[in-house]
C-alpha cells in the first residue's frame, strides 16, 4: 500500500505509477539549483510510495505521473526556471457540444475557489479536456507542506471528478413534468 499524508487507502490508494520518461535534461539558467531542487523534491516523495521497490522520483525533466485507483492521473511537475512546483490532472474529456456548459460549470466552481476545493480549473481547447491544477513556489514548501498539498490535491480532483459526473448525470435526465 502506498501512502500520501494520512496514508492513502481505498479510493485514494495509488495502484501503479508511470514515470514520464524523457532523457533530455530540462533547460535551466541554474543547473545547480535544478539539481538541488530535484533532490529535495525526490526526498519529499520518499514516504509517498515505492515503484518496484524504489522510491518515487521526478525524472530528469522534473516530471512524475501517478495513476490513482479512481482512474485519474496526477502529474507532479517542477518548473525549474520559475522555481514552481505544480500538480495537475485531466478531469474529463469534453464533447464539443458540451464545452459551453462544462466551461460555465468550471467557472462557477472556480469562483473564489470554493467549489473547486482550492484547485484551478481550466479548459485545454486542443485536446478538449478539463484540467485541474495548482502551483506553489518551491521556496515556500517543506516536506510536510508538500505531502499535505499533494494529499489535498488528490482528494480535490477525485471529488471534482465525482461532482462533474453527478452534474452530467443530472443534465442527462429528462425534467419531470415536461
Amino acid at each position: 500500500m502506498v501512502g500520501i499524508g494520512r496514508k492513502l487507502s481505498g479510493t485514494r490508494a495509488v495502484v501503479w505509477f508511470t514515470l514520464i520518461a524523457d532523457t533530455a535534461l530540462p533547460s535551466s539558467s541554474n543547473p545547480l539549483l535544478l539539481t538541488m531542487t530535484l533532490l529535495t523534491i525526490n526526498e519529499w516523495l520518499r514516504p509517498v510510495g515505492l515503484v518496484d521497490g524504489q522510491p518515487l522520483a521526478l525524472d530528469a525533466q522534473g516530471l512524475l505521473g501517478i495513476e490513482l485507483d479512481s482512474g485519474l492521473q496526477c502529474t507532479i511537475e517542477l518548473d525549474a526556471d520559475n522555481e514552481m512546483l505544480s500538480f495537475h490532472s485531466e478531469l474529463l474529456t469534453v464533447p464539443a457540444n458540451d464545452v459551453p456548459a462544462v466551461c460555465q460549470q468550471a467557472m462557477e466552481k472556480n469562483l473564489y475557489g470554493l467549489g473547486s476545493y482550492g484547485i484551478t480549473l481550466g479548459f485545454e481547447r486542443v485536446r478538449s479536456v478539463l484540467v485541474a491544477s495548482v502551483s506553489y513556489p518551491v521556496a515556500t514548501l517543506t516536506n510536510e507542506s508538500f505531502i499535505i498539498h499533494l494529499d489535498r490535491f488528490i482528494a480535490g480532483i477525485e471529488a471534482l471528478q465525482r461532482d462533474f459526473q453527478r452534474d452530467d448525470a443530472r443534465s442527462q435526465r429528462p425534467e419531470l413534468g415536461r
